[in-house]
């Protein structure tokens, strides 16, 4: 979770002379917990295992195919060739 600070400041001069001047400051600091928003990390998850998947499948399709065409020539007798 993120934090979220805040700090007003406020001042005013109490003593000014020629060779200095004098400020008295108030500093208020305030902080709250702000939730992280996550959603872009999983939407590109999701883009991620999408890819993934689709890659996997077409490997597959592939190599079934390969393994298709491969019976094929065994079949006609076009070992080797």
């Amino acid at each position: 979770m993120g934090v979220v600070y805040t700090a007003n400041y406020s001042g005013k001069k109490v003593i000014e002379s020629d060779s200095e001047s004098i400020y008295q400051i108030k500093a208020v600091a305030t902080y709250h917990p702000e939730p992280v928003d996550y959603t872009p990390i999983y939407v590109g998850i999701g883009i991620f295992l999408l890819l993934a998947l689709i890659v996997i499948i077409l490997f597959i399709l592939r190599r079934k195919k390969e393994k298709t065409e491969e019976k094929e020539r065994i079949k006609n007798g076009q070992v080797g060739e």
